[in-house]
């Protein structure tokens, strides 16, 4: 989860799956079960829908890095993707209204064409 320390991780497992986890539990690998199940990277498979990702850099909720995570899991499945990245953004993407038009853009773009 991008986090240096397992109690850090333990805290942010815990608060995402809202089951207690602890540090120990992320050392011995016995959280594992609840990181897949609040991971988007668990969920993707040949048949997830074409995606359209945006992220921003200075994310401090969910580490920036994890993105590679998702997207090398599109390209194993096969998935249609599309990334834009807020420069100047965090978590709630609400610094750069030039991505958001051009998020708001694609999704209208993919809806006229596919429905």
């Amino acid at each position: 989860w991008g986090h240096t320390e397992a109690e850090s991780a333990a805290g942010f497992v815990s608060l995402m799956s809202g089951k207690t986890i602890t540090t120990e539990m992320i050392l011995n690998g016995e959280a594992q079960q609840y990181i897949d199940e609040i991971s988007p990277v668990a969920y993707v498979d040949e048949n997830t829908p074409y995606t359209i990702c945006g992220y921003g850099p200075k994310d401090g909720v969910v580490p920036v890095e994890l993105k590679f995570k998702l997207f090398e899991k599109f390209e194993q499945c096969g998935v249609k993707y599309e990334y834009i990245e807020y420069p100047n953004s965090n978590h709630l993407m609400y610094s750069d209204l030039d991505k958001s038009q051009e998020y708001i853009e694609k999704v209208l773009e993919y809806l006229k064409k596919n429905f």
